[in-house]
């Protein structure tokens, strides 16, 4: 969570745009063969440099899984139209396509406006400076098997996710249902992999 807050911060204050992907249970092996395979300890730097403007991998996004960057330059599942106001990019797109699709949890940054938005379960928060950011992140990642052994137990369900947090004060409704309700924190940009 830190390398992530501080790579983040980084990202922000220089509006170069981003989009990271945290796997937890749901493995994303076969998401991230379609992009360059990395393997490579995470670190602040690393993460700068690969969403670096015109690098060879900055256009789309990174996987990592425990501390490790296992891909980049990977193509995340679009949300459909309508899912998402047209205030939002395409970065943001993807971060709520791929969230609606798995139990990830995904970390935009904004390359129209610095913002740093945190996508989970097809619902985008933020925006979070990068003390807010590694706290949330840690607080989502704690206890992630924890949970998800307990809803097994509960339901008699082995493969049951975890029922998502309800903590509002952040909270940005991206499900089709309420697409009205969604308050913009990006603007449109036009081009995969941005937002």
């Amino acid at each position: 969570a830190t390398t992530i807050g501080e790579a983040c911060d980084y990202l922000s204050r220089a509006k170069f745009g981003a989009i990271i992907a945290i796997e937890r249970r749901t493995r994303l092996s076969g998401l991230a063969e379609t992009g360059i395979e990395l393997d490579a300890l995470a670190s602040p730097r690393l993460l700068q440099s690969i969403f670096y403007p015109n690098a060879p991998l900055h256009d789309l996004g990174v996987v990592i899984r425990g501390d490790r960057i296992a891909a980049a330059s990977v193509q995340f599942p679009l949300a459909e139209e309508g899912v998402l106001p047209p205030e939002f990019g395409a970065r943001h797109r993807a971060a709520v396509g791929l969230t609606l699709e798995c139990d990830a949890i995904v970390v935009v940054v904004s390359e129209e406006r610095g913002t740093v938005s945190v996508v989970e379960r097809g619902q985008i928060e933020g925006p979070y400076d990068r003390e807010s950011l590694v706290g949330e992140l840690v607080r989502r990642l704690e206890g992630v098997g924890e949970e998800d052994e307990q809803h097994a137990a509960a339901t008699g369900d082995a493969d049951a996710a975890p029922e998502p947090a309800e903590d509002s004060s952040h909270r940005t409704d991206a499900s089709p249902a309420s697409p009205a309700s969604t308050r913009p924190t990006d603007a449109v940009e036009s081009r995969p992999g941005t937002g």
